[in-house]
């Protein structure tokens, strides 16, 4: 299913109550008003390049309240906002000509009184505005025609009650509306325009939250945003209409936090701006792709199906099952099931036996996350759906909680395991049996087994999901070489002194810094000098991993945020393929979502469509 995952946004400039729009020539136009008690209102043009915005210089171009922003194909930009000051309530419009130089401002022209407005244009000229009654929460929409400089308005209609409405409009004529309700109720009308005349389906109640916005594009794919209805994130949802309604694909999943979010959509692209959260006057920015990311592999199966491992690009999840348990220790929020739907396709994780159970867990065998079962039941859940993707789970870290106590203290005790019956075994051999034996039970029949007459690092991605959906599970360490299974293949890293036995050999090198600039550069200067050949011994290393992490002892979150912010503009400024031909294989991430990781592989795979 399509769905939009703007991720956390880059800082452009400081102001308050941001609007954007775009068109199909990756034009993109920004307004807002000037931070603190100043009026002025300011307008920018940008460019939309991969999934960043190249914003332009900003203009002063009039007085007012927060102004609201619409733009068409023919570059035709209109803009909408209210007389500055509390006993001020005339409403004003602006027509201007945007390019990639600037925009051409006609002149302010009053229209009406009110507060709140908010405007959409289409290709025909058309324009569709709304606002909010001055004196009380009566909302009242205008039709209209552009022409030349000026727009011809018609009277204006009485549509509900509410505040904060904005519009979307169509080529096609089709008109949605978003508003705050009473309290914290979302509310959406779905309405058609023809020949200046406009109609309405009735009002109908979608989410809670505040300061709702949305785009509509050609096809009726319905993209909104908004803010929570107590804190300050933001959350963003699509849908599809029929009718006049809107059949919501999925909730809403959170994006980033600030406030006043508005979005615009174009072709396969959305672009949304918003805010800084609580009180700062910071504006932020980001792109995302319009994509059916869960089946982002079988969709492009005619491009990618030839291609090996070593030449496609894949969103890649570190400690991936680290989505719940110990908090000392987590480095995802989504899901096994839900990282899979947004389009992670490598998966690191980290068993531990513990008692008469595996459990996932990061750093220490006692920072446990889920069962492994439930990690495997949800592998299963989306394999089970008939995607035709390939997915890679990489096990490693082998541990168990009496081992790390025997290592700590020199003996187990009941007293340190806090366990009526303690299991004193190490993880060895019959440990890795179990393990096996786990793994088969809950996804063997989508397994890659299939031992070709060539290694596993020649078969193409076709080859590979030829009967469909499959499972690669790789296992680091002497296990998968002493005890063989079908279906559990040798891993290897790149500088192993046996990476030769590996089926699957990867550069990962991570940075081991909390220095957002110290591991970029680390890693870029890593990638530069990738031959695609391991270190010790004389063999190709199949895929290489950009670690795109940062290493604090704790509170993961809080220094993911900046990588994840970077990594779509830093991957911008690298030369990729290197020198040495190579390409990065995995974007390696915690809290993957919010670094638009799978986007960026649609991109960096230069797929029909997702052009760079």
């Amino acid at each position: 299913m399509i769905a939009v995952q703007f991720g956390l946004g880059l800082e452009y400039d400081t102001g308050y109550q941001p609007s954007v729009a775009m068109n199909a020539s990756g034009l993109a136009v920004e307004v807002h008003q000037s931070e603190g008690a100043s009026s002025k209102l300011w307008s920018r043009v940008g460019r939309i390049e991969g999934l960043s915005v190249i914003w332009g210089p900003v203009a002063h171009f009039d007085e007012g309240e927060p102004a609201h922003c619409a733009l068409n194909n023919a570059g035709v930009v209109v803009e909408v906002h209210a007389s500055n000051g509390f006993l001020s309530s005339g409403l004003w419009y602006h027509v201007g000509s945007a390019s990639p130089s600037g925009i051409e401002w006609g002149g302010s022209n009053k229209y009406d009184s009110g507060a709140q407005p908010a405007i959409a244009i289409n290709d025909a000229g058309d324009v569709m505005e709304v606002h909010k009654s001055q004196s009380n929460s009566g909302l009242w929409y205008r039709t209209g025609k552009v022409t030349g400089k000026t727009i011809a308005f018609n009277s204006s209609v009485s549509f509900g009650n509410g505040s904060t409405p904005k519009v979307a409009l169509n080529n096609q004529g089709t008109v949605v509306v978003v508003y705050q309700g009473g309290g914290s109720d979302l509310l959406y009308a779905v309405g058609h325009l023809r020949d200046g005349k406009q109609s309405f389906g009735p009002a109908r109640s979608y989410d809670q939250g505040a300061a709702p916005s949305v785009a509509l594009s050609d096809d009726g794919l319905v993209v909104e945003v908004h803010e929570s209805q107590t804190l300050n994130g933001l959350w963003q949802r699509v849908g599809r209409v029929v009718g006049d309604s809107i059949e919501w694909i999925g909730g809403a999943t959170e994006f980033d936090n600030g406030a006043k979010p508005s979005v615009a959509v174009s072709g396969n692209r959305a672009v949304q701006v918003h805010q800084g959260e609580l009180a700062a006057r910071s504006l932020w920015s980001s792109v995302s792709l319009l994509a059916d990311r869960a089946k982002w592999m079988e969709n492009n199966m005619p491009v990618l199906g030839s291609r090996r491992l070593g030449e496609i690009v894949m969103s890649a999840s570190h400690d991936a099952g680290m989505y719940e348990g110990n908090v000392a220790g987590l480095t995802q929020n989504l899901d096994m099931y839900d990282q899979l739907s947004y389009g992670v396709r490598y998966f690191d994780l980290r068993p531990s036996k513990f008692i008469n159970d595996f459990y996932i867990y990061h750093g220490f065998a006692a920072i446990r996350g889920p069962l492994l079962s439930k990690v495997l039941d949800d592998v299963a859940k989306f394999m089970s759906e008939g995607h035709r993707e390939l997915v890679i789970l990489k096990l490693s870290h082998y541990s168990s909680l009496v081992s790390e106590a025997v290592d700590l203290a020199g003996k187990a005790t009941k007293a340190i395991l806090d366990v009526d019956k303690p299991d004193l075994s190490l993880f060895n051999q019959m440990v890795y049996r179990e393990l096996a034996n786990l793994v088969e039970s809950k996804i063997g029949k989508w397994l890659v087994k299939e031992k070709a007459e060539k290694p596993l690092r020649d078969l193409s991605l076709a080859e590979l999901t030829q009967n469909g959906g499959r499972v690669l599970v790789v296992c680091d360490g002497g296990y998968p070489l002493d005890i063989k299974r079908d279906g559990l293949w040798v891993y290897r890293d790149w500088q192993d002194g046996d990476a030769n036995k590996g089926d699957l050999i990867v550069y990962d090198q991570y940075s081991n810094t909390t220095s957002f600039s110290d591991m970029q550069s680390d890693q870029f200067k890593n990638f530069k000098e990738y031959t695609g050949k391991c270190k010790s011994v004389d063999h190709v290393c199949d895929m290489f991993l950009l670690s795109w992490t940062l290493t604090p002892a704790t509170a993961v979150w809080l220094y993911s945020k900046e990588a994840n912010r970077e990594l779509a503009a830093s991957l911008g400024t690298l030369s990729i393929p290197n020198s040495h031909k190579q390409i990065v294989n995995l974007l390696y991430v915690d809290y993957v979502q919010y670094s638009r990781a799978t986007d960026i592989a649609l991109l960096l795979n230069h797929l029909p469509g997702f052009a760079a």
